[in-house]
């Protein structure tokens, strides 16, 4: 190995750290429009009633699909300075959760774009298909980051206790999310670390972006 000085466009850091705060957006709300109308006493009236704040979860869903690979097609281009293979690692990441993402999206759009009659099986049908979907996305993610995470650390890109942190959090992430697959109802609480380790993260990319130096490899 030898070292070398990096000094990475801190404008396209700023551009990632605002896409993580932008995703974690998107997919709040446009989960919550969504689930507000499917956990409803009469699912069934409520998409009826309010198929337009559907209609717009469900996008933003998708839109949020797409930021997260742009996350990974951002970031790509610096982290492959430090580690191909975990850069490369890291974006196939992404690219998995954001695909995951939009297929349950997808599956809910198709409730009121399929022309047919809209029922109660037809919408725990597809709150269960996009929930897995969740679910594959997240766990994807969860794995992915554990690299991610390890190379901030073992080349100080950003403050040890920053990528240590992420590191746990993405590692208890990762469990919830398998938990949640087998039924039991963790994930949510699980996720809390690794989401505010997010939030730290961009705030982070945003300010100072990476630090320059590490040992190529």
């Amino acid at each position: 190995m030898k070292s070398t000085s990096m000094k990475p466009d801190q404008a396209k850091l700023r551009i990632a750290g605002v896409l993580f705060l932008a995703a974690f957006l998107a997919y709040g709300i446009g989960s919550g429009m969504v689930t507000g109308i499917i956990e409803a006493t009469n699912p069934v009236a409520e998409l009826t009633l309010k198929r337009t704040q559907f209609i717009t979860g469900a996008v933003l869903i998708l839109v949020n699909s797409a930021i997260v690979a742009g996350i990974g097609m951002v970031l790509f281009p610096m982290l492959v300075r430090f580690n191909r293979a975990i850069a490369w690692s890291y974006l196939i990441a992404r690219v998995i959760e954001a695909i995951a993402l939009a297929a349950g999206a997808v599956n809910l759009l198709l409730l009121v774009t399929a022309g047919s009659p809209t029922t109660q099986t037809a919408i725990m049908t597809a709150s269960r298909g996009n929930f897995f979907a969740y679910q594959t996305g997240m766990a994807t993610l969860g794995f992915g980051s554990l690299f991610f995470c390890a190379l901030l650390y073992r080349c100080r890109i950003v403050p040890r206790f920053l990528a240590a942190w992420g590191f746990v959090g993405y590692a208890v992430f990762f469990v919830g999310t398998v938990l949640e697959m087998a039924g039991l109802s963790y994930g949510i609480m699980l996720s809390i670390p690794g989401g505010l380790f997010e939030i730290a993260f961009s705030i982070r990319l945003i300010a100072k972006g990476f630090d320059n130096t590490c040992a190529t490899v």
